[in-house]
């Protein structure tokens, strides 16, 4: 089983995947334990303060972004609304025009 401490290795080395595959793999440990809880929200609001100063062309942030996204939206991760909004517009961001006004119309 993972600790929050390996979350915060994760997080100090900026190994955003691996945070990512934990959320997704773990989410009923992490309901069920403060402590991971806690650390799994510092990662997002981490990453999500981070992630404006990643470049924009930057494949992998923009396959995170969705990845966490997809982690919201298929409920294995709920993100607070202020925190899908900020998700949304960093995505938003990174796509092409059309793709972006089409992701934006259905966000």
């Amino acid at each position: 089983m993972i600790n929050q401490e390996d979350l915060y290795q994760y997080l100090y080395n900026e190994n955003w995947k691996e945070i990512l595959d934990i959320l997704y793999e773990e989410k009923e440990n992490i309901k069920d334990d403060t402590l991971l809880t806690y650390a799994s929200n510092i990662f997002v609001i981490e990453f999500l303060n981070k992630v404006e100063n990643f470049k924009k062309e930057d494949k992998e942030i923009l396959e995170n972004l969705t990845t966490l996204n997809i982690l919201h939206h298929g409920k294995f991760y709920i993100l607070s609304n202020e925190q899908h909004k900020k998700l949304t517009i960093e995505i938003i961001k990174r796509k092409p025009l059309e793709e972006a006004f089409n992701y934006a119309k259905i966000s």
